[in-house]
C-alpha cells in the first residue's frame, strides 16, 4: 500500500496564501524540498472557495495568466519567471536552499514573497501524533526538528522509513538519521565549508554593521545592503537554530559578543543577547535582552515579531527571577498572539500558573489582573468557554480574597468585563449591558465601551437599562476614556441600530471608504438596505470570504431581487444546514423574507409567522434576538419594503456580533 506524505493541519502560511488567492494578489511561494509547497497551494485554493485552477506546467500558466488569475506549482526558477511576466499569479516552487535564497533576492518588488518555514515544535508534535506515533519527551521533538529540518515531507519520510506508525519515537530511532537536514547538507556541499560557515555566521547575526569588517566578504551574495549595514533576508532567519548547532557554542558566543560592540536595532540586539544568555547563563546578558525586548515591543508593529520576542523574553525573565517582567512579557505574548494561534488547555494552565507564582512575589498584582483579563478575552474570542472559566474563577478569587483595595477594584472591573463578554457570546446582550453599565463609573478600557455600545444598540431606547448604558457611553467619551476610532464606531452603531430614518439616510450618503473596518461594515449594510445593490467585488473587499460575507451578499441579493443567487448564497453558510444552529434560523428568516419582499400579500402573511417566532424566542430567554425579529415582523405587516430591508441589515449586524 502506498502512502502519500502530506501536511493536513492548518498553518500560518495557509491563511496568508488564502488571503492572497482571495485578493488575486501576485505572489511567489518558495520552499525547500519537502516543505509542502504543492499541498500549501492546494489548501489555499480550497480554503478560499475560489474557482481557480492549479496548474503544474510552466507554459500552461504562461498562456492562461493573461486571461485570469492563475495558481501554478512549478520549479523555483519557473515560478520566479512567471511572477516577472504575469500580471495576476500565485506561483510556487520548491528546490534547494541556495536556489530559494537566490530566487527570493531576485523576486520583483511588487511580488508578495512567502517562504515556507519548518513546522513549529507544536505543529511538529501534532503532525507526529497524526501517525499515532508516541512522543515520550520534549527533547525528542527538539532533536527530530533539528535532524529532519522540520519540513513535513522529511518528517513523514523519516516516520515511514523507520516504521514508526503506532509506536513510540525514541532517541535510538533519531540516531539513525544524519545530524543535519538533507537540504542543509546540500547547501554546505554547494557553497563549500568556508563560504557556508560565513552564511551560518550571518544567519546567526541577522544583521552585520558596515564597521564589522571581519564578518563581511565579497562572495557573500546573500547579504542585502541598506544604509546601516548588511542583513540576511528576513524570510530566512528561521535558519538560525540550525546554523547555531552547525557552528557550535564557542563560535556563536564569540561572534555574538563581538557584534554587541556595534550599534544594533532592538530586534537584533534582543536576538544576540538572548542567545548569549542561553549559552553563557550570564545574568547581565539576560537583563540586556529584557531591555531590548521592551524596546522591540514599544517600537515594532509586526505582530509575529512581538509575539516571538515576548515569549522568549518571558522565559528569560522567569529564569532571572524578574517576576514583574515575567508577568508583563506573558501579557504581551497573549496580546500579540497571531489570530491563527490556537491556545490549548495546557497553554492556559501554564500561563495562569506561571503568572500566579510570579504575582505572589510582588506587592502590586495589577499586571497579573491585566494578564488574566487579556487571556480571558482571547479565550472567549476563540469560544474556549471551559478554559475562559478557569481565568474568570481566578479573577473571582481576587475579588473576594484580595486585601489591597486598588488590586481588588481592578479585579472587579476585569471580572465584570469578562462576564459581560461571555454573556454577549451567549446572546445575552441585556446581561452584558447591565454588567458593564454597573462598573462603568470606575472606568473601563475602550474596547469594553464598544461592547457596551453594541449591547445597548440591541435594547429598546425606552428601557431604563438602555438609557443607563447610553449615559455611561456619553460620559466616557466626554472624559476621553474612549479612543477616537472606537468613539466613531459607537456613534455609527447607535445611529444605525437605533436612529431614525434621517440618521440612516445620512450614513448611506457617506463614501464607503473608511480606515476603520467596523465603520465600513455599518456603512456597507446601510448602503445596501437604503440605496440598493452593490458590486459583489466591493462586498468581497470589505467582508472577505466565509459566512459573514455570505450573509451580507444574501442581503444584497434580496435587494436586487435575485432569488436564485439568494438561495445559493445562503447554502454556502455551513451552519445553516445544522438544525439547532442560530445561523440556520437567521438563514431561514432571510430566505423567506427575501422571497416575499416584492409581494405585498406574501410579506404580510409571513409577518404572522415572524411574530410567533419572536414571542417564542423572547419567552425562552433570547430577548434581544426576539426583539429584532419582532421589529422585522412589524415592518413586514405594514409592507414597508425600506424598513424591512433595514430590519434585515440590523439583524445581520446582530448576527455578526453574536454568532460569528
Amino acid at each position: 500500500m502506498s502512502f502519500k506524505c502530506g501536511y493536513i493541519y492548518p498553518r500560518v502560511e495557509d491563511y496568508e496564501l488564502k488571503s492572497i488567492v482571495e485578493s488575486e494578489a501576485k505572489a511567489l511561494v518558495l520552499g525547500v524540498k519537502g516543505s509542502g509547497v504543492s499541498s500549501a497551494l492546494e489548501r489555499a485554493i480550497k480554503l478560499s472557495n475560489r474557482k481557480v485552477e492549479l496548474l503544474h506546467n510552466h507554459n500552461d500558466a504562461l498562456k492562461k495568466c493573461s486571461e485570469a488569475y492563475v495558481v501554478a506549482d512549478v520549479s523555483v526558477w519557473e515560478a520566479l519567471e512567471l511572477t516577472r511576466i504575469c500580471g495576476k499569479i500565485l506561483a510556487g516552487g520548491s528546490g534547494g536552499l541556495i536556489d530559494i535564497i537566490k530566487a527570493s533576492i531576485q523576486a520583483p518588488r511588487d511580488v508578495k514573497l512567502v517562504v515556507l518555514k519548518p513546522l513549529s515544535r507544536r505543529e511538529l508534535e501534532d503532525y507526529v501524533k497524526s501517525f499515532n506515533t508516541i512522543i515520550t519527551s520534549p527533547l525528542i521533538i527538539e532533536e527530530l526538528l533539528t535532524r529532519t529540518g522540520g519540513m513535513p515531507g522529511d518528517v513523514c519520510r523519516f516516520i515511514m522509513e523507520n516504521e514508526l506508525i503506532g509506536r513510540a519515537l525514541t532517541m535510538k530511532d533519531l540516531e539513525k538519521t544524519p545530524e543535519k537536514p538533507s537540504w542543509l547538507s546540500e547547501a554546505e556541499n554547494f557553497l563549500g565549508s568556508a563560504l557556508f560557515e560565513k552564511l551560518a555566521a550571518h544567519t546567526v547575526l541577522g544583521f552585520i554593521p558596515k564597521d564589522f569588517q571581519e564578518m563581511l566578504c565579497g562572495e557573500c551574495w546573500w547579504l542585502v545592503e541598506d544604509e546601516y549595514g548588511f542583513r540576511v533576508p528576513g524570510d530566512f532567519l528561521w535558519l538560525q537554530p540550525f546554523m547555531v548547532r552547525f557552528l557550535g557554542k564557542e563560535k556563536v558566543v564569540n561572534i555574538l559578543s563581538k557584534a554587541l560592540n556595534y550599534e544594533l536595532n532592538p530586534i537584533f540586539k534582543f536576538s544576540h543577547t538572548s542567545l548569549l544568555y542561553r549559552f553563557t547563563g550570564d545574568p547581565s546578558y539576560g537583563v540586556e535582552a529584557l531591555n531590548s525586548a521592551r524596546e522591540v515591543l514599544r517600537q515594532i508593529s509586526d505582530q509575529h515579531v512581538k509575539f516571538n520576542v515576548a515569549v522568549e523574553a518571558s522565559s528569560i525573565a522567569s529564569k532571572l527571577g524578574d517576576h514583574s517582567n515575567h508577568i508583563v512579557m506573558l501579557k504581551e505574548a497573549v496580546i500579540n498572539m497571531p489570530p491563527q494561534y490556537q491556545l490549548t488547555p495546557i497553554d492556559v494552565f501554564r500561563i495562569v500558573g506561571e503568572a500566579k507564582r510570579s504575582s505572589s512575589h510582588l506587592d502590586d498584582a495589577g499586571d497579573y489582573v491585566e494578564l488574566l483579563k487579556t487571556l480571558g478575552s482571547r479565550l472567549l474570542a476563540q469560544r474556549m468557554m471551559e478554559e475562559a472559566e478557569t481565568v474568570i474563577s481566578e479573577l473571582e478569587k481576587l475579588v473576594w480574597e484580595e486585601k489591597r483595595l486598588n488590586v481588588r477594584l481592578k479585579a472587579e472591573t476585569a471580572y465584570a468585563t469578562l462576564l459581560a463578554y461571555k454573556s454577549a457570546l451567549l446572546g445575552q446582550w441585556r446581561e452584558a449591558a447591565r454588567t458593564l453599565a454597573e462598573v462603568s463609573e470606575r472606568g473601563l478600557d475602550s474596547g469594553s465601551y464598544v461592547m457596551l455600545a453594541i449591547a445597548a444598540s440591541f435594547i429598546s431606547s425606552k428601557e431604563p437599562l438602555s438609557v443607563k448604558a447610553e449615559n455611561a457611553l456619553r460620559k466616557a467619551i466626554e472624559r476621553g476614556l474612549v479612543g477616537f476610532d472606537d468613539a466613531r464606531f459607537i456613534d455609527y452603531t447607535l445611529k444605525f441600530m437605533k436612529g431614525g430614518l434621517k440618521d440612516v439616510l445620512l450614513i448611506a450618503e457617506e463614501p464607503l471608504e473608511d480606515s476603520d473596518y467596523r465603520v465600513k461594515l455599518v456603512k456597507l449594510l446601510t448602503k445596501i438596505a437604503v440605496k440598493g445593490p452593490i458590486d459583489e467585488r466591493v462586498i468581497g473587499g470589505v467582508m472577505g470570504q466565509g459566512s459573514p460575507a455570505s450573509l451580507v451578499k444574501a442581503l444584497n441579493y434580496i435587494v436586487k431581487g435575485d432569488n436564485k443567487s439568494l438561495i445559493e448564497e445562503l447554502r454556502l453558510i455551513p451552519e445553516s444546514e445544522e438544525a439547532h444552529s442560530p445561523l440556520s434560523l437567521i438563514a431561514d428568516i432571510m430566505l423567506n423574507t427575501g422571497l416575499s419582499i416584492n409581494r405585498r400579500d406574501e410579506l404580510k402573511r409571513i409577518a404572522g409567522h415572524l411574530t410567533i417566532l419572536a414571542d417564542s424566542l423572547k419567552s425562552s430567554g433570547h430577548v434581544e434576538l426576539g426583539r429584532m425579529i419582532e421589529i422585522l415582523a412589524q415592518h413586514a405587516r405594514s409592507a414597508d419594503k425600506l424598513q424591512v430591508k433595514l430590519a434585515l441589515a440590523r439583524l445581520i449586524f446582530y448576527t455578526l456580533n453574536t454568532y460569528l
